[in-house]
């Protein structure tokens, strides 16, 4: 699990990336505490082919062991030679996944209530990461804040900590 490191402190967010699947699966982390205690999610490919099929898969990492796996149908054909355009928004308690705009899960979870974004690959799987970008504060009201008081991330190189 690699974590963006000036993510860790948020607590509600959204985190948008657009990859590539390489090898069997895409996946990603958020609500990131440490390396023991995240949300995870996975779009695995079933098959190959022009009409690949894929799956969703949502669960929570506690004290370092994983929950409960929920899987979900792709409501698309996801492919490996295609990119996703993934968007992740975390308010409170409820989280929504949306894949190339169009919505492929909703869910709530209330143990972990702020943390960071994320990616790892379990053995065999691997995934090409073209953009990534989180951003907090971006209703009309936080943006207002925002100018008013803005929130402080550390400088640096936004380079992910491989701790």
């Amino acid at each position: 699990l690699a974590l963006f490191r000036p993510s860790l402190d948020l607590s509600d967010y959204r985190f948008e990336f657009l990859a590539q699947i390489d090898k069997k699966s895409l996946n990603w982390a958020f609500r990131a505490a440490d390396h023991n205690n995240y949300y995870a999610m996975k779009i695995v490919l079933l098959n190959s082919g022009p009409l690949s099929k894929a799956v969703i898969q949502r669960f929570a990492v506690i004290d370092g062991k994983p929950d409960r796996v929920v899987q979900i149908a792709m409501p698309m054909a996801a492919r490996n030679d295609t990119f996703l355009r993934v968007r992740v928004d975390v308010r409170g308690q409820n989280f929504t996944t949306s894949v190339n705009d169009q919505v492929v899960s909703f869910w709530s979870d209330d143990r972990l209530d702020r943390g960071g974004v994320g990616f790892f690959s379990d053995k065999g799987e691997r995934a090409r990461l073209r953009w990534v970008e989180v951003s907090h504060q971006y209703d009309a009201l936080g943006r207002l804040c925002a100018m008013l008081a803005p929130y402080s991330i550390q400088p640096g190189n936004g380079s992910l900590d491989r701790q």
